[in-house]
């Protein structure tokens, strides 16, 4: 396989999850889906988990995903204190959480893709201003205290991680920072589960069918990125597109999200239809969205003699 060197950056496995869940007491009080609170927005999993009882999840669309949470332990039990001053949507996924206790709690997820995610974290208790929920888990240790500042913000209302999960598996725990009773911790109110890469579709069929392009790595300086494309046409001129800030537009008869196009290179694909390429990521500014496609010449598709990539989407950490 021909190696591309890009001199930008660049890449991750679509095959990943994209998951909301609101720990409650009553699990049909969920927020809306067009609730993103700090991150995306969709379906919200209700949950009062059980001891060592796996509850499935659903994606942000609402299908079914393999993926289940297990709380082995319960110390604590979820608690609810309702905060009228909070917004609607926002004190349903904080007013109620999993109470650590006087001992650490652990929460194990599985049955997730490979891939790298974001993992964002809630740890809040209405009207408990400066009670800590202490993280621990991929990231290592991190805290919340209860504090809201009229906006979702790190370190108050939560905490996030951007971690490569190769086993499909990770656990946290959250404990009462002290250790001496209920009035020192805070909760675990809510986790969101979002790949780092994001396919957008976009792509046009070529010999080999839609071009499929993944990326691997996390957008954060000095980390490697690398381009991955499959199921192109055999030893042909392609053309990496990549963007920040898409404007989608027509192309190919397709779209090419990667637009307007921020910086090109020139490739060439292998007898098998594929190419690659890695670099380091230099860094962005966080929450920088960076977009990548492909087009691909190809002599057997009509009128536009070539064909394109999906796209996908990644954001600086």
């Amino acid at each position: 396989m021909r190696t591309l060197l890009l001199a930008f950056l660049l890449a991750a496995p679509v095959a990943a999850q994209d998951i909301n869940v609101d720990f409650s007491q009553t699990p049909g009080e969920v927020p809306p889906s067009t609730f993103g609170a700090a991150g995306q927005t969709g379906t919200w999993n209700g949950i009062d988990p059980q001891p060592d009882i796996p509850v499935p999840l659903v994606d942000v669309s609402g299908a079914p995903t393999g993926v289940t949470v297990t709380v082995p332990q319960f110390g604590g039990g979820v608690i609810s204190f309702d905060d009228p001053d909070l917004p609607t949507d926002v004190n349903e996924l904080l007013k109620d959480g999993i109470w650590a206790g006087d001992l650490p709690e652990f929460l194990t997820v599985d049955g997730l893709r490979p891939g790298e995610y974001d993992l964002l974290m809630y740890g809040f208790l209405p009207n408990m201003g400066g009670w800590e929920t202490w993280f621990l888990g991929p990231g290592g240790q991190q805290i919340t205290n209860s504090l809201w500042l009229g906006q979702f913000q790190l370190g108050f209302t939560h905490v996030r991680v951007r971690a490569l999960f190769s086993t499909g598996s990770f656990t946290v725990s959250w404990a009462n920072p002290f250790g001496t009773g209920f009035g020192d911790t805070g909760a675990f109110s809510g986790i969101q589960i979002e790949r780092v890469w994001k396919p957008l579709g976009g792509g046009t069929s070529g010999v080999n069918g839609v071009p499929r392009l993944s990326m691997s790595g996390v957008l954060k300086p000095g980390t490697t990125v690398s381009l991955a494309l499959t199921q192109a046409a055999p030893s042909s001129l392609a053309v990496v597109f990549m963007n920040v800030n898409s404007v989608p537009a027509p192309f190919l008869g397709g779209t090419l999200h990667a637009f307007p196009v921020t910086a090109q290179v020139l490739a060439f694909t292998d007898a098998a239809g594929a190419l690659s390429g890695s670099t380091t990521f230099s860094g962005a500014p966080s929450g920088t969205p960076f977009t990548f496609q492909v087009g691909v010449v190809d002599g057997t598709v009509p009128i536009h003699g070539a064909s394109l990539s999906g796209a996908v989407v990644g954001t600086a950490f």
